[in-house]
């Protein structure tokens, strides 16, 4: 519903590259603490990551492509942002003709 909302009712743009790289940010840190978590307790929350069941290689390869495949839909977020109309929701600039005000109260 979420992506739905975006893609009907904006706002737009909204993603940049800026964007795309803080929302990287937070799963390629966990990836970090869970690896060195791992290599201290031997515990790793999927296979796919675990050192122990498939090599640091493997394990490696198998995070890169997660990452890659993040980037990825995010870059394609960032693409379909750019080609969709622009929505405006930012309020009008005082002074403007939208946000004209009568300076007294009437009585």
């Amino acid at each position: 519903m979420t992506v739905l909302g975006w893609l009907l009712f904006g706002p737009r743009p909204r993603i940049t590259g800026a964007v795309v790289a803080r929302a990287l940010v937070w799963p390629v840190l966990w990836i970090a603490w869970i690896l060195a978590q791992g290599a201290v307790t031997g515990w790793y929350p999927y296979d796919v990551m675990s050192v122990a069941v498939q090599g640091y290689k493997v394990a490696l390869r198998n995070l890169a492509v997660v990452v890659v495949l993040a980037l990825g839909l995010l870059l394609i977020d960032l693409l379909v942002d750019g080609w969709l109309p622009r929505t405006d929701r930012s309020p009008a600039p005082v002074g403007s003709p939208v946000c004209e005000r009568p300076l007294t109260s009437p009585r």
